[in-house]
């Protein structure tokens, strides 16, 4: 009884009414706080009137617990404003935690000039404003902000948003001004974007879902990392996964499914870096001058940016007359990362290449570090593409040539067997280090000015190596092959290879061309067509090769015009078969027999 009178005192005095635990009991609407403390909703309580707030926070330093109860507005659609609670002024740490909010004109939390605050776990639906509205370095956490006319939750800068679920809201999932951090959120079904973060922020860890606009959206100066972003503007057709307007944010590890672009990168200076991208309408869309380093996880795919390309695990089409990865941008580079390019068959379709770089005279690609092999043309059709760095690939079992490339290349230590046709097709470069073998073509084939060393082309269908002009084919071993070993036409110098057991000639030469120091042996034997060295016109110079066991050693019938000097023959039907108008050299200079 005394307890009971002493609670009946209090009140009488402070007009304010304690729970056991010292809370300050709130059991109707509209309710003013005017003093600091702790508050906490006993009730499950309404408010009928118009454009009028539920809760007016008007002092710092308050802690409101709804204590699981509902804060039910007269309507989303119901007059011009009124908030279910609503701060005046600018105010300080304010804590609301732990109840449903619905229903009310305005915001569902309306406390934007509430700073260093926190707003826990609360669910805020069907409201016609945002659902949470907080200013700035607040704390957001835990909340479920649903169906609301606006944002889901919106705060000012410097905030920590993190847990959150928006869900169907009218604006925005979050919308976090400068310098916030946004991170473990789940939004999704919004109109506008998931998540909208302004310069400055951290974005991470996120799930973006089948909003309207993009998925996450940032101005300049962001992080955006490790988050999922999946069908974003796919319904309106006008949406990416992620979204740069400006410059200098870092995009990494994200990955975006589905969306109506992938990555949005309207400004130059970002940083993209290991992002998976799938199923994008448009995979990249980005200006110039932003670095670029994307996944590639799903065939056929459109390289359409300048950048840094990887693919992210072995890829395999099974389309056919599609070409697997299609590159219409300059300045790519493409590192397949030690894994496969994989197409549906040597002898499915018509058409269709592993890599195809598309349009004429584009410059400067690297493709390198992989496996592509069954596609119906070309592992690597790069025929009109200038600059083009080509390493480390192994190209095989591909219906037309293992690597066709253009002008100005490097091909170097790749490997290319069981093609259709050549293994390496260049119109002009430096061709080094390659194994081309068992090609239905010949196993290279250098264009005009190339250099062609230090390679190996085994059992090819026609030459082992086939030179056009003004080249050089320097240190190549050419075995088995079922024409020459090696043939080169006007221009060219042929120093230091080593012709083995070819069905034609070890060497064949057109003229204006230098054969020097190459060891020809068993070309042409059993065939009455073959020989070491074979020189089908003049103004050649051929001197210190050797020159054994092959159907005939060194062959200038019926060319003349030619220098034939310190040459060394042995083992071969006939070793030397020159006629008259060639120079032969005399004295220490001559040709030998042993």
């Amino acid at each position: 009884m005394k307890s009971i009178l002493c609670f009946i005192a209090v009140f009488l005095i402070t007009g304010f009414l304690y729970a056991g635990d010292g809370q300050i009991d709130i059991a109707f609407l509209p309710y003013t706080i005017t003093q600091s403390g702790s508050y906490i909703v006993t009730a499950n309580l309404s408010l009928s009137t118009t454009d009028a707030d539920g809760i007016i926070i008007s002092v710092d330093n308050v802690t409101l617990d709804l204590n699981g109860h509902t804060l039910k507005g007269p309507g989303k659609t119901v007059g011009t404003s009124g908030s279910a609670i609503f701060v005046s002024g600018i105010r300080y740490n304010v804590t609301v935690r732990n109840g449903v909010i619905r229903d009310w004109r305005g915001d569902g939390v309306g406390l934007s000039t509430c700073r260093n605050s926190q707003f826990e776990a609360l669910q805020c639906y069907n409201n016609g404003g945002n659902g949470i509205t907080v200013g700035d370095t607040s704390t957001v956490t835990g909340n479920n902000c649903r169906g609301n006319g606006s944002d889901g939750i919106h705060t000012d800068m410097g905030s920590t948003i993190s847990g959150n679920t928006c869900r169907g809201n009218s604006g925005d999932g979050i919308y976090a001004h400068f310098g916030s951090t946004v991170s473990g959120n789940t939004c999704y079904n919004n109109t506008e974007c998931g998540i909208f973060a302004y310069t400055g922020s951290t974005v991470n860890d996120n799930t973006c879902y089948g909003n309207i606009s993009d998925g996450i959206k940032v101005i300049a100066n962001c992080r955006v990392s490790n988050n999922n972003c999946i069908t974003n503007g796919s319904a309106a057709g006008d949406g990416a996964g992620i979204h740069a307007t400006s410059t200098s944010n870092q995009i990494i590890n994200n990955h975006c499914v589905g969306n109506d672009r992938g990555l949005d990168l309207d400004s130059a200076n970002n940083v993209a870096s290991g992002n998976v991208l799938q199923q994008n309408t448009v995979p990249v869309d980005a200006v110039a001058n932003n670095q670029l380093d994307i996944f590639i996880s799903e065939l056929p795919y459109t390289i359409s940016q300048p950048g840094m390309y990887r693919l992210s695990g072995t890829l395999s089409l099974a389309t056919q007359d599609v070409n697997g990865i299609t590159i219409t941008a300059e300045n790519v580079t493409l590192d397949l990362n030690g894994q496969s390019l994989i197409g549906p068959g040597k002898t499915a379709g018509t058409t269709g290449s592993g890599i195809y770089i598309g349009g004429v005279n584009r410059h400067n690609f690297t493709i390198h570090n992989g496996i592509i092999r069954d596609w119906r043309l070309d592992g690597v059709n790069a025929s009109e593409a200038h600059n083009v760095q080509i390493e480390a690939l192994h190209c095989y079992n591909n219906g037309d040539d293992g690597m066709s490339v253009g002008i100005q290349c490097l091909i170097k230590d790749n490997t290319c067997t069981y093609n259709g046709d050549m293994g390496i097709d260049a119109a002009g470069g430096y061709i080094s280090g390659n194994t081309c073998s068992n090609n239905g073509g010949s196993g290279i084939s250098g264009n005009i000015g190339s250099t062609i060393i230090n390679n190996t082309c085994n059992f090819n269908e026609l030459a082992g190596i086939l030179g056009s002009f003004n080249g050089i084919v320097s240190g190549n071993t050419c075995s088995g092959n079922t024409l020459d070993g090696i043939k080169v036409y006007s221009g060219s110098t042929t120093r230091g290879n080593t012709c083995s057991d070819n069905d034609g000639d070890g060497i064949e030469v057109g003229h204006n061309c230098m054969i020097i120091e190459n060891a020809c042996f068993y070309n042409g034997v059993g065939t009455p067509e073959g020989a070491g060295i074979n020189v089908t016109e003049s103004d050649n110079s051929i001197e210190h090769n050797l020159v054994t066991h092959n159907d005939r050693g060194i062959d200038c019938n019926p060319a003349t015009g030619n220098y034939i000097a310190s040459n060394r023959a042995s083992g071969n039907t006939t070793n030397y078969d020159i006629i008259g108008g060639n120079q032969q050299g005399t004295g220490d200079l001559a040709n030998v027999s042993f």
